[in-house]
């Protein structure tokens, strides 16, 4: 399942706050809806293995300043 344009560009239309308290619970409700049951599973207490691989942390690592990378991966 793809997120509609218009969950990211129009968020107030799709948000309801009778249903949700913020925003954040919304993007949290459609990542959890949408990862479920795949490897990259989202929760927000647990990081999947398939974010923890060498190749996903050089990517993260690539965009990162490096004031903020740990020391290890500035390597």
């Amino acid at each position: 399942m793809d997120v509609p344009k218009g969950f990211l560009e129009e968020t107030y239309l799709y948000a309801d706050s009778r249903k949700v308290s913020s925003w954040e619970e919304f993007y949290t409700t459609i990542l959890a809806d949408i990862s479920r049951n795949t490897v990259y599973q989202y929760s927000k207490t647990r990081l999947a293995p398939a974010y923890r691989t060498q190749g996903a942390v050089s990517k993260i690592a690539s965009v990162l300043p490096e004031t903020l990378m740990p020391e290890e991966i500035r390597k």
